[in-house]
């Protein structure tokens, strides 16, 4: 390769790159180890409720232990924002009606085009057809809207991806990519590589979302996400044949 190729070469990165640069500042040190060693605590947390799940037997054993793992996840979330500095009372102040709104409708398009959309092709994204009971319905409603919904997203879009976003001020697109991919990865312990990539795609809508929205409403993902999440259930049972 000649010197005129590799100088070329020289500017085109550094061209590319000029907006990723983070400044190494020690609050920015802070925050990137508070990040990690929060991430690999949910992770490892993650692993040991999967642990324990595989030898549980009955729908209230495992449901009591789904509510104490979102308990510790929102445990160790929460601490971590304290100790980085974040606030935590702006991200549940109430910003008006149209947030629910802005949810419902996201998570409505989000679910026709991965659950129903495909099923004009003769295919699934989703998986088989299911059965489920009207008591199991219920307690599908309450987990996915008031516990992985609010949990998640509180997680990785307000915790995980803020973080990212604020190290990375004239990158902010490439914070809530990065969440997304956590995001993603979160689930590999339980699901499949296939489901991380559709968490994972799932975490950038959910992300730029909040990246775009005027007033970085929490509840507006929340919905999307629980709407979403519960309306699988559903299409399982009434979509997939």
């Amino acid at each position: 390769m000649s010197e005129e190729n590799k100088r070329q070469q020289s500017k085109l990165y550094a061209l590319a790159t000029r907006d990723i640069k983070i400044n190494l500042s020690p609050q920015t040190k802070k925050k990137l180890i508070i990040l990690a060693v929060t991430v690999c605590a949910l992770f490892a947390v993650s692993f040991l409720r999967y642990r324990i799940y595989i030898n549980l037997r009955g729908n209230l054993s495992t449901r009591i232990l789904n509510i104490i793992y979102r308990i510790v996840e929102t445990g160790i979330t929460i601490s971590a924002m304290r100790i980085s500095g974040m606030e935590i009372k702006p991200v549940f102040r109430f910003r008006g009606a149209r947030q629910y709104v802005f949810g419902v409708i996201s998570g409505l398009v989000i679910l026709f085009i991965i659950a129903v959309v495909p099923t004009f092709f003769g295919t699934s994204l989703i998986g088989h057809h299911a059965e489920t009971a009207i008591g199991d319905y219920i307690f599908c409603f309450f987990n996915y809207f008031f516990l992985v919904a609010p949990v998640e997203e509180l997680i990785y879009r307000v915790f995980v991806q803020d973080t990212l976003t604020d190290i990375l001020p004239k990158a902010k697109w490439l914070g809530v990519v990065a969440a997304a991919g956590i995001f993603g990865l979160a689930h590999i312990i339980a699901g499949t590589w296939y489901q991380v990539r559709i968490t994972a795609i799932l975490g950038l809508v959910w992300g730029f979302m909040r990246y775009f929205s005027k007033d970085r409403a929490f509840f507006s993902t929340v919905v999307s996400h629980g709407l979403y999440d519960f309306g699988l259930i559903l299409a399982l049972q009434f979509v997939i044949k």
